[in-house]
């Protein structure tokens, strides 16, 4: 064969290898994505063992400690609304961590935040944590354009019993795992800024009245669940919460 023939070939298949490696890099080096952990103290060693297995980009933040805040001054401030009457220290916790990831991710150069909550655990009846990680980018590098926040899983779902890997909201509840992009996360940080009710119903309300464009990833794609055995919650809410409330055909 001529010598010019295989160099010409040979450089087809270096520049192929290139964008192939260069894809993977995009993956691998997170450019645009980052991960972030709300926890509390107790939980770190559990969340940073599993996590670190299968992502090296991780954000821990250290969630809002509960025993410091004090209801009456909240409403004072104009952080609470006084009619909130389900308040309690852990749910407040709660809302100002996720509101703090929030304004911390729009900081950033990233177009995606994919944020996790420290009593998850992955079924690993079906997936390893290779299988898990490759799902989660799969999520990732395919997320709608118009998406303001993906629920990688949920719970009280109306299900839409659909083959794709997405589908449009209903009124996902729960947010151990969900995507935000960075749209998403100004709409939020704008439109919650006072809390009126638990944060994973004011999330909701925001999808159903279509202000907060919102797709679920299909129930049966992946499975990301809360540990509420081992990890009592700290909202006062121990009860195991189905995935979906309804199947819609």
């Amino acid at each position: 064969m001529n010598i010019k023939i295989i160099l010409v070939i040979f450089l087809i298949l270096l520049c192929i290898f290139l964008v192939y490696i260069r894809q993977k890099d995009h993956f691998e080096s997170n450019i645009f994505y980052d991960v972030y952990v709300l926890y509390v103290p107790s939980r770190y060693e559990y969340i940073s063992n599993m996590l670190n297995k299968v992502f090296n980009n991780i954000i821990y933040y250290k969630g809002p400690d509960k025993n410091t805040f004090n209801k009456e001054q909240l409403i004072k401030e104009g952080k609470i609304s006084s009619s909130y009457t389900l308040y309690n220290n852990g749910r407040y916790a709660c809302y100002l961590g996720h509101y703090n990831i929030w304004n911390k991710f729009l900081n950033s150069d990233k177009k995606y935040a994919l944020i996790f909550e420290d009593d998850i655990y992955f079924d690993n009846n079906s997936d390893s944590n290779l299988e898990i990680k490759s799902k989660l980018l799969n999520i990732l590098n395919n997320i709608p354009k118009d998406a303001d926040i993906v629920y990688v899983d949920y719970c009280y779902e109306t299900c839409n019993n659909v083959q794709e890997l997405f589908y449009k909201s209903n009124k996902p509840l729960c947010n151990h795992c969900y995507i935000l992009s960075q749209k998403g996360a100004i709409k939020l940080i704008d439109k919650l800024k006072i809390m009126t009710h638990n944060k994973d119903e004011m999330m909701k309300d925001l999808i159903i009245n279509k202000e907060l464009i919102s797709y679920s990833v299909n129930k049966d794609y992946i499975n990301i669940k809360q540990d509420r055995t081992n990890f009592k919650s700290n909202l006062n809410n121990n009860n195991t919460h189905p995935k979906c409330s309804k199947i819609l055909n």
